[in-house]
């Protein structure tokens, strides 16, 4: 059984009358990585400072494993001194968090800006601002990494480089929590997604257990050899429309299928005994945008009827 790193327990942190966290129970695993999704307003920040320890729940109980000083944090913004230069930045936060001076060097090689440590922050580029940010979040080798947005400002070979570094660290031990509004970035790198939802979690679990459970249907693309057959093909598609698959939309070549999951791989058995043609087809799987979007309009829909009853 795994070891957890972080356990949040039935915790509610209330301002007044105003609930920004209610009565939310999540862990994380040490080495594991989880997405903590939420619209602007949901709760994650406060979730954050909570696991953190920045702030003190007003109920309810936050447990780490580790040190405080063993936690990283990169914010969504964070600022620098711009007349100081990368190293003395990293040195500063490295006195204030009691690391090692000697580990400044090595980190900013890690992240890339070796060859610019020197050079004052004003003359920094958003994505190498965003790199400092990260570098300052791995002093002292943390073994608990929180990301906020970690890859704003970053181009798509930079973000392949973090991540690659955060990969890295979670096969040595190290466990994550990302936040992030880019959902497609964080498809294949966490194994649980956490939704949050005007302060309640409303979602934590594998992401192939949340297509099972949203019961959405998955989308088939259908590209025929032969564009004459178009009109026979939609003929024979449509004889297995009272399974709940539909034609979303066609086009010279390809038709856009709406399939159900109870019958999708019946669908795809019925394409593939047809005596028409076809070129290729194409099964695309519930994406992570998908699933957030469609729970957090249950959400909203549940709102409006409960404030409706009231």
């Amino acid at each position: 059984m795994s070891e957890a790193a972080l356990v949040v327990d039935q915790v509610t942190k209330s301002y007044g009358d105003f609930n920004a966290v209610n009565n939310v129970s999540l862990s994380v695993n040490k080495g594991e990585a989880i997405a903590l999704l939420g619209h602007n307003g949901a709760g994650k920040t406060t979730l954050f400072k909570l696991a953190q320890g920045l702030i003190k729940p007003t109920s309810g109980t936050v447990s780490i494993t580790c040190k405080k000083s063993d936690i990283g944090y990169l914010p969504e913004n964070i600022s620098f001194y711009d007349q100081m230069s990368a190293e003395e930045t990293l040195v500063y936060y490295a006195r204030l968090k009691n690391a090692p001076l000697k580990q400044v060097n090595g980190i900013l090689e890690l992240v890339g800006l070796a060859p610019f440590q020197k050079r004052r922050i004003r003359t920094y580029s958003k994505g190498m601002r965003q790199r400092l940010g990260f570098a300052q979040a791995l002093l002292g080798n943390p073994s608990l990494l929180f990301l906020d947005e970690p890859t704003g400002g970053l181009d798509p070979v930079g973000r392949e480089e973090l991540f690659e570094i955060i990969n890295k660290l979670i096969c040595q031990g190290t466990s994550v929590v990302f936040s992030s509004h880019v959902l497609r970035e964080l498809e294949n790198k966490v194994e649980k997604i956490a939704i949050m939802h005007s302060g309640n979690l409303i979602a934590n679990d594998t992401l192939d257990n949340l297509r099972r459970q949203s019961n959405m249907p998955s989308h088939i693309n259908l590209k025929i050899s032969d564009k004459a057959q178009m009109a026979n093909w939609e003929i024979y598609l449509s004889s297995f429309a009272d399974s709940g698959t539909k034609i979303l939309n066609k086009s010279n070549d390809t038709f856009y299928i709406s399939c159900s999951d109870k019958v999708k791989k019946a669908f795809i058995l019925y394409i593939t005994a047809c005596d028409l043609s076809f070129e290729d087809i194409d099964v695309l799987p519930l994406s992570l945008a998908d699933i957030y979007i469609k729970m957090c309009q249950d959400q909203n829909s549940e709102q409006s009827t409960q404030k409706i009853a009231v």
